[in-house]
């Protein structure tokens, strides 16, 4: 760049030189520490969560009858947001979102003694009394469905594995009319399946989306955050210095990297917003599960079944060159070139706002709040400090993009940073796509070769 590096410094504490000065131990061996000691947190989580999911409650395979129940069933005080909604004619958009979503009424038959190790609080429900027990993240105590009205008369313990969002009643013959129009499978320490070899049907499907899902306990799940915290600071750590090193060399980023050592003070006030975002949308899920069942569940479908469906469909292929393309083209063509870089032509700052909300919706539905969630982070804790930090960068480009074309409308003597500005965006862009291709590649090795998909 032409400009001194006295003129470009305008937040950095010191010249760029002095920010390479250390060796490569200390340069890199404080982030590698906290990145190791971050996966240590992770598959200490793992090795735990796995104990406890091996101690889970059902220890022989249990037939159950299961069905959602709708939501005319669901008492008006947890329905308010969906009423509201649909008064002001956005009932869509609360479908849309999984709001209609509602508990799973599921029938099973088991002894007064089953019933009672499944208890976490109150007594086991009486066969035809009309009586449930609850799980964990049910909305409330009394329905009303089929012209009966149920009540709840005890709380299930946390490991009951399919009933985390679902009431579980007595099973006998006098259920019949009300569950015409149900579905059948099985539950088991594997999870739920199907009771016969026929496909499954969509409403099991639909049912076992939410039976799979059992909250990790306390101590699984701080260890799994406290790992990924870990594994965050000491990955952009890590990143962040190994690029200011590179700085020095000449090469095609370096009218991006540049700021990174000069703007120091700029760079890691972006990164503390957006990890601030992340990982308090994290603590807000902790507190809200039950909508973050409902993002995260909705995320998925869309990875599925909705407009993301081909990345899914690419990764159930198996073809890793072709999940990491349909990845990095998302990521970085759609997501950053676009609704990052572009947008924030047009609008300054703008993508900045885009990336801020993408990490929000990544932090509450990716939060480590359900059993085998510390194992996947184990390996994906990685992808996602490559891909997070990739956004960042992209942050910190367009909001230094707009200042240095401002400082150039008001100071005739500083035109050179308009041209500068322009070259900083190419080189930023080619760096982050270089850092998205990475993470993809990554990514896909990983989801197809450990997991087996």
């Amino acid at each position: 760049m032409d400009a001194p590096a006295e003129d470009l410094d305008w937040t950095a504490p010191g010249e760029f030189p002095e920010a390479s000065a250390p060796g490569p131990a200390s340069r890199y061996g404080g982030p590698l520490a906290l990145l190791a000691v971050g996966l240590v947190f992770l598959f200490g989580a793992a090795f735990l969560d796995e104990y406890e999911l091996s101690r889970s409650a059902w220890k022989k395979p249990v037939p159950f009858r299961a069905l959602r129940l709708p939501t005319q069933a669901v008492p008006a005080y947890a329905r308010q947001t969906l009423d509201a909604l649909e008064q002001l004619d956005l009932g869509d958009l609360g479908v849309d979102l999984g709001m209609d979503f509602n508990e799973a009424l599921i029938a099973v038959s088991l002894s007064e003694q089953e019933w009672e190790a499944l208890l976490e609080s109150g007594r086991a429900p009486e066969p035809g009394a009309h009586e449930v027990v609850a799980g964990e993240l049910t909305r409330f105590t009394e329905f009303q469905f089929g012209g009966t009205t149920f009540k709840t008369v005890g709380r299930l313990r946390r490991n009951v594995l399919g009933f985390t969002f679902a009431f579980a009643i007595p099973d006998d013959a006098s259920l019949d009319p009300l569950f015409e129009e149900s579905c059948s499978g099985q539950f088991s320490d594997l999870g739920v399946k199907a009771t016969d070899e026929e496909p499954p049907s969509e409403l099991l499907l639909d049912v076992a989306s939410t039976s799979v899902l059992m909250r990790a306990s306390p101590y699984v799940a701080a260890a799994t955050l406290i790992g990924l915290i870990l594994v965050a600071v000491g990955g952009a750590l890590l990143q962040m210095r190994f690029l200011m090193h590179v700085a020095q060399c000449p090469g095609l980023f370096r009218t991006v990297l540049e700021p990174l050592a000069t703007h120091r003070r700029l760079l890691w006030t972006v990164h503390g917003l957006h990890y601030g975002v992340l990982f308090g949308t994290m603590a807000l899920a902790f507190a809200t599960p039950r909508a973050s069942m409902w993002l995260a569940l909705l995320v998925g479908e869309i990875f599925s079944e909705g407009g993301l469906s081909h990345i899914g469909d690419a990764y159930a292929s198996g073809s890793i060159l072709s999940a990491t393309w349909e990845t990095f083209y998302h990521n970085y063509v759609v997501a950053t070139l676009g609704f990052c870089f572009a947008i924030s032509m047009v609008v300054p700052f703008l993508g900045v706002l885009k990336n801020l909300l993408s990490f929000a919706v990544a932090g509450y539905s990716m939060a480590p709040l359900w059993a085998g969630s510390a194992s996947q982070f184990t390996f994906h804790s990685i992808t996602l400090t490559l891909e997070l930090e990739a956004y960042v960068l992209a942050s910190f480009v367009v909001i230094l993009f707009p200042v240095y074309l401002v400082k150039a409308a008001l100071d005739p003597d500083c035109t050179w940073r308009v041209r500068d500005a322009f070259a900083m965006v190419v080189s930023g862009a080619l760096l982050v796509g270089t850092m998205l291709a990475y993470a993809a590649l990554y990514e896909a090795t990983t989801l197809i070769l450990l997991l087996d998909m």
